[in-house]
């Protein structure tokens, strides 16, 4: 039955309200705590520097390390360095956007980041509603998203925001049948980073099995998924305009130590560089918690493939997979932050076990404050 349009009305007024009261109280908390570090922190223990004004150590929660260069990609394009590494997708839109703020590159992405993340939780509760889930895991699966210990890249001028918001869209549009959209969006994704690839191979092999499955061949309109590679071609267009290679940005990407692999070589290659002593060092634990990230959503994405729609599975396993293609297991828990329905299956955890529910909320809690407060001080990159 097709919803009546004051019923529609209603679901997404519902589903944006619940989006903005869970982004308004954990952004709130998370901004809180950087605002607290400021005035308990020892800075001359940390790095014997003199404390900073306030506003500049609240601007480096939103700027810092990758962050360079999409704004150097924004300010020059793609002319020299490594900038090839980086999809165009945001650092372009912050660049255009930015002329219509008065100039400001920065608060443009930074504005854009945090605009796109509101619209990707407003599209989960959208797609928990056309999975049947209930209420109350809906809302943990956004509570765990944004407390995830790297969700806060998401806020800051890096790309994860933008993708985020356009692959829920997406993959929303996708479970209504409306392709056109579907394949728009998802082009854009794809324009953004290179997570794209998971999502349009998440909605064709599930367009397939929903052919399989109501034994018809898909509708016409179903043409339109073939729009998503675009985002990839017009990058690599770019590229060949700019720097004269189109695969440069595969090139680029030894400069962070990755080479194609099998991607179940990657965690085996990975735990062999764990020192077996655990001198005290973030090392071992950087390289154990960014493997335990992968694997957990790889889990996650086999358990929403039985469960669920199989595109919210395939997406969440694809996305864990292509980067452990690298060979590498830096930033995985930065990358994982981006597979949402992956945090509906975490959400799933505590149904009806309240203690375990809150123990996993309080885990992620703890693990996002340490993050990102060293995130802030320039401790490490996630």
């Amino acid at each position: 039955m097709t919803a009546s349009p004051e019923s529609a009305k209603e679901r997404i007024r519902g589903a944006a309200k619940t989006a903005a009261l869970s982004f308004a109280l954990w952004r709130g908390l998370t901004f809180l705590l950087v605002w607290l570090s400021y005035h308990l922190l020892d800075f001359a223990k940390l790095g014997g520097t003199p404390r900073p004004e306030l506003a500049d150590y609240l601007r480096r929660g939103y700027v810092r390390h990758d962050a360079k260069w999409y704004l150097e990609i924004a300010a020059k394009g793609y002319r020299g360095g490594p900038r090839a590494a980086f999809f165009p997708g945001f650092p372009y839109a912050a660049r255009y956007l930015g002329l219509l703020l008065g100039g400001s590159t920065l608060l443009a992405g930074v504005l854009l980041s945090n605009v796109a993340t509101l619209a990707g939780l407003l599209f989960m509760v959208l797609i928990a509603r056309q999975q049947g889930l209930s209420e109350g895991r809906s809302e943990r699966a956004l509570a765990l998203l944004l407390l995830w210990p790297a969700s806060y890249y998401l806020s800051t001028f890096y790309s994860e925001g933008l993708f985020f918001g356009l692959a829920a869209a997406s993959l929303f549009c996708f479970g209504e049948r409306r392709y056109l959209l579907c394949g728009v969006i998802g082009a854009l994704a794809l324009f953004t980073r290179s997570a794209g690839l998971a999502l349009f191979g998440a909605v064709v092999v599930a367009l397939c099995w929903r052919a399989y499955r109501e034994r018809a061949w898909p509708p016409k309109a179903a043409g339109w998924l073939l729009l998503m590679p675009l985002g990839l071609v017009a990058f690599m267009a770019m590229l060949r305009v700019q720097v004269g290679s189109a695969w440069a940005f595969v090139g680029q990407q030894q400069r962070w130590n990755r080479h194609l692999t099998f991607p179940l070589a990657t965690p085996v290659k990975e735990l062999a560089r764990v020192q077996t002593d655990f001198p005290r060092s973030a090392g071992n634990v950087q390289i154990l918690v960014q493997l335990a990230s992968a694997l957990l959503f790889l889990a996650c994405g086999g358990v929403l493939l039985a469960r669920c729609s199989p595109e919210l599975g395939l997406f969440t396993l694809g996305g864990a997979l292509l980067p452990l293609c690298s060979g590498n297991s830096m930033a995985l828990i930065r990358f994982v932050a981006v597979l949402f329905p992956g945090f509906f299956q975490l959400a799933a955890i505590g149904d009806r076990r309240p203690q375990r529910r809150i123990a996993i909320i309080a885990t992620v809690a703890m693990l996002h404050a340490i993050y990102h407060v060293r995130y802030v001080i320039g401790a490490f990159n996630a």
